[in-house]
């Protein structure tokens, strides 16, 4: 029916009113905000990868060697024949890099230089 169909219709219209009022955008400003973002796209995805990667490598399990328990490490035979004690390794969390280890979220800021200037 038509009338269910232009009601719907009204609905919608209202339900994208409201959702573009609560990010107190206007119609425009959407479009242009979309017009943005589509022509970033690819970087925001490759971003996205980079940081998923990131965040994968954090909790990465590494071989320990020179472990006094564990699986024979194989590069420590002879070291082992010779009455060395730390011949094993074993599988562990990454213990993290005093220097690298930053626990807090990141936050990033971008900045965007849009006047004329920067257009050329």
């Amino acid at each position: 029916p038509e009338e269910v169909r232009e009601a719907t219709k009204m609905i919608k219209k209202e339900e994208w009113e409201k959702f573009l009022k609560t990010l107190e955008m206007t119609a425009n400003d959407y479009e242009k905000y979309e017009k943005y973002k589509e022509a970033v796209k690819t970087e925001i995805r490759e971003l996205r990868v980079i940081l998923e990667g990131l965040e994968a490598k954090q909790h990465e399990r590494v071989w320990l060697k020179n472990q006094t328990t564990g699986d024979i490490d194989d590069n420590k035979l002879i070291d082992g024949l010779t009455g060395e004690r730390a011949i094993y390794k074993r599988r562990a969390e990454q213990s993290p890099d005093s220097s690298l280890f930053q626990p807090l979220p990141k936050r990033l800021h971008f900045l965007f230089d849009l006047s004329m200037s920067m257009s050329r």
